[in-house]
């Protein structure tokens, strides 16, 4: 199975988009009804497939530096909580690959703002220290090829550097619940999609997938 689509390159790692839009066999995974029935359990209701990705974080000695804390909803132009991701271990994965962790809960605190790969340094930590106080840090943990995280997109989290000699290969999925509608903010997933202001993200890229 060959990847096709486009990479881009930021300093820790490299990350190939939407790449079930270019390989049949991803996706017959991103697409699944196994997946959508997870996701929409954990939602509440009826959820679109959103986006996917393949990630390899570098080692640390090529740049496969630490995440830092930061909330990935802030920077998606939808009008409501609920969004989550499904992060799929592609290789067995140790905390010394720079396996995630989070501040258990915290999508309870609202959005906080947008920290990740922000130009000043200035970190959600910086503004927010009391989240590390009010939530509790889940532990490093260790995966094997296949098992999976699932994280609201409001949860706070962050990943070590990897500290090993070989790459953290990931498959992350997006899903949002089907009553989610377009804020206008800007996103490379949406911004050429010319989607209607404060409806719902109807779109073939955005289709609500069945659960059975």
């Amino acid at each position: 199975m060959e990847i096709e689509h486009a990479s881009s390159h930021q300093d820790r790692g490299t990350r190939w988009d939407e790449v079930s839009s270019t390989c049949p066999q991803i996706k017959a995974l991103s697409h699944s009804p196994q997946l959508a029935s997870i996701a929409s359990q954990l939602v509440g209701e009826e959820v679109r497939f959103y986006s996917d990705h393949v990630f390899a974080k570098n080692p640390e000695s090529e740049a496969g530096g630490d995440t830092p804390w930061h909330q990935d909803f802030p920077h998606h132009p939808l009008d409501r909580q609920g969004a989550l991701n499904i992060w799929i271990a592609l290789v067995d994965l140790t905390p010394e690959m720079g396996t995630m962790q989070f501040l258990s809960r915290s999508h309870r605190a609202g959005m906080l703002g947008r920290y990740f790969n922000r130009r000043d340094n200035v970190t959600l930590l910086d503004e927010h220290p009391w989240v590390l106080d009010e939530f509790e840090m889940s532990p490093p943990i260790a995966l094997k090829a296949g098992d999976a995280t699932v994280h609201d997109m409001n949860v706070i989290h962050a990943a070590p550097a990897n500290s090993s000699n070989v790459p953290r290969w990931v498959y992350s999925t997006l899903w949002l619940p089907v009553s989610a509608r377009y804020t206008g903010a800007s996103n490379h997933r949406t911004d050429p999609l010319r989607l209607t202001l404060d409806m719902p993200m109807e779109h073939p890229k955005f289709p609500v997938i069945p659960t059975r």
